[in-house]
C-alpha cells in the first residue's frame, strides 16, 4: 500500500499540468463545465481551485444526484481542509484530484504517509527567514510530537 500511495504521491503532486489538462480534469472528475472552472483558477491565480467553489459543486452535484462527482468534489474539499492545507486554507491544487478518479481505490492509498510528507515539506518552507506561516494539518504534527515526548518521559 505505501508504494501505491507513494508512487500516486510523486506524479500528482511534481507534475505541473498544462491549463488546458487541468480544466480536462476538471469537466471529466467534477462534471463542470469548462467556462466555469477556467473563470475559477483564474481567481486563485493558479492551477488552485477555490474550496468555497468546491463545496458550492459538491451542493450542486448532490441537488442533481450525481453521487461519484459529488463525492470527488467532497474528498477533495475535505483534503483541501485538512491534510495537505495550503497557508491560506482557502484553495487546492487541481492535481490532488486525480487522487480520486477511481473511488474504490481511494481507501487503499495510505494517506498518513503523505500527509506527513506534506507537513515535512511545509516545514522546511517555514524555516525561511521570511515565511510567517505553517501549511499542512498542524494538528497532526503536534500529536506526533507529544507521542514523542510521552514515550520520552517514560523511559526515563
Amino acid at each position: 500500500m505505501h508504494a501505491t500511495y507513494l508512487y500516486y504521491w510523486s506524479i500528482f503532486t511534481t507534475t505541473n499540468l498544462e491549463f488546458g489538462k487541468v480544466v480536462a480534469l476538471l469537466v471529466e472528475l467534477l462534471g463542470v463545465q469548462s467556462f466555469n472552472e477556467k473563470t475559477e483558477m483564474r481567481q486563485c491565480r493558479s492551477q488552485h481551485v477555490c474550496l468555497s467553489w468546491l463545496r458550492d459543486i459538491y451542493e450542486q452535484r448532490c441537488e442533481a444526484h450525481l453521487w461519484e462527482y459529488a463525492a470527488r468534489a467532497y474528498l477533495l474539499y475535505l483534503v483541501g481542509c485538512t491534510i495537505f492545507a495550503y497557508k491560506s486554507v482557502t484553495s487546492i491544487a487541481v492535481s490532488y484530484i486525480s487522487l480520486f478518479r477511481d473511488l474504490g481505490m481511494c481507501g487503499d492509498y495510505v494517506w498518513g504517509v503523505g500527509c506527513l510528507t506534506y507537513i515535512y515539506e511545509q516545514l522546511g518552507d517555514a524555516c525561511i527567514s521570511h515565511t510567517h506561516q505553517l501549511g499542512g494539518y498542524a494538528k497532526l504534527m503536534q500529536v506526533r510530537l507529544f507521542g514523542t515526548l510521552f514515550v520520552i518521559y517514560i523511559l526515563l
